[in-house]
C-alpha cells in the first residue's frame, strides 16, 4: 500500500507511524446497546465481534519513503491481513484517507566504519530491512555498506506470489515482492523457509550462521540489524554473541498509543550494570535497540 503525504522527510529505516485502519474511524462512533441478566457477565457472539471497527491504530514500518519530482511524498507499506483491523486496511482504495500519527521511534544507526551489513529478517517484518538497504543506497552511493539479505518464512507461500499450488517447488520463480524491491536495491537475498519448500530447510538463523561460519566477516566492520518474531530475533541476538558481532533488533510490541503514553510497549533493557535492567517503551525509546542489551523471553 502507498501512502501520500505533505511530507515525509523525517522518516528515516526503523522509524514507523501509526495509521488509522479505516476511513470511518475518523467519525464519531456509534453506540450499541447489548443487554445481559444482572446476574451473569456479559457475552458477545463472534458476528456481533467482528463487526466491531478496530479502537487503535496499527504500527506500521515503512518500506521506503521518498519524494517524487512533482514534489509529493509517498510512504509504501507491506500489509499482511490477519483480522478485520488490516483486513479493512487492505481493501482501500485510491482518493480514501486516513489518519497517519509518525514518524515515531528512533532509526537504525549505521556506523561509517561498517563495511558489511547482514540484514535478517523474517516474515512481514521485513519491511524496516528493505528501506534500510534503499536509505543506503540512496544516500550513501559507492560508499554503503556491502549488504547481505537473509529472508525466512514458514513456508513458499509467505515468500512467493501468484504460486499455482500444484506447481514443483523446485521450478519457482516468481520471487515475492519483498525479494523484488531487495534486488532494486542491489542486495542480493538469500531464502530459507520452515519446510524447506524453497531456499534452505531451516530457520532463517540457520541460513546466516551458516553464511557467517563460511565467510569469517571481520567483527570490527560488520553489523547485524534484525527483524522479525521475537523469538528468531532472540536466536540471531545469540549467533551475533556467538561470532562477536554487532546486532541491532527491530522490536515489535502491541501498541496502545504510540507517544510513550500508555505504557503497554514496556520492554527490558540491560543498564550495563551486571545483570541490572530497566524497563524502556519500544515506541519512545525504540523501536532500535541493541540486540545484547535486550532482555529476551520476558
Amino acid at each position: 500500500i502507498v501512502l501520500e503525504c505533505e511530507d515525509a522527510g523525517d522518516f528515516a529505516p526503523g522509524r514507523f507511524l501509526q495509521i488509522t485502519s479505516r476511513p470511518d474511524q475518523l467519525d464519531p462512533p456509534s453506540l450499541h446497546t447489548h443487554p445481559w441478566p444482572a446476574d451473569s457477565l456479559p457475552q458477545l457472539d463472534a458476528t456481533d465481534l467482528q463487526g466491531r471497527r478496530p479502537l487503535l491504530r496499527r504500527p506500521y514500518s515503512p518500506a521506503d519513503a521518498w519524494r517524487e519530482p512533482d514534489g509529493a511524498w509517498r510512504i509504501s507499506l507491506i500489509v499482511r491481513v490477519v483480522g478485520p483491523g488490516t483486513a479493512s486496511l487492505a481493501r482501500r482504495k485510491v482518493g480514501d484517507r486516513l489518519e497517519v500519527i509518525g514518524p515515531i521511534g528512533n532509526r537504525f544507526d549505521i556506523p561509517a566504519a561498517c563495511r558489511r551489513l547482514l540484514l535478517v529478517a523474517g516474515g512481514t517484518g521485513v519491511a524496516p530491512m528493505i528501506f534500510l538497504a534503499r536509505h543506503l543506497r540512496r544516500t550513501r552511493g559507492a560508499d554503503a555498506p556491502r549488504m547481505l539479505a537473509f529472508f525466512g518464512a514458514a513456508a513458499r507461500r509467505v515468500l512467493c506470489v501468484d504460486i499455482d499450488e500444484t506447481q514443483d517447488p523446485a521450478c519457482i520463480e516468481t520471487p515475492a515482492e519483498c525479494i523484488r524491491q531487495f534486488a532494486e536495491a542491489d542486495v542480493p537475498a538469500l531464502l530459507s523457509t520452515d519446510d524447506g519448500s524453497i531456499g534452505l530447510q531451516g530457520f532463517v538463523t540457520d541460513l546466516t550462521d551458516a553464511w557467517i561460519d563460511h565467510h569469517q566477516p571481520e567483527p570490527a566492520e560488520t553489523l547485524l540489524c534484525v527483524v522479525g518474531p521475537e523469538p528468531m530475533m532472540a536466536a540471531a541476538v545469540a549467533m551475533a554473541a556467538k561470532w562477536n558481532l554487532p546486532v541491532q533488533v527491530s522490536l515489535e510490541r502491541k501498541m496502545g498509543c504510540g507517544l510513550g503514553t500508555c505504557q503497554s510497549c514496556v520492554v527490558p533493557i540491560l543498564t550495563g550494570d551486571g545483570d541490572a535492567w530497566e524497563y524502556k517503551l519500544t515506541c519512545k525509546d525504540g523501536p532500535i535497540f541493541d540486540g545484547k542489551q535486550v532482555v529476551w523471553g520476558t
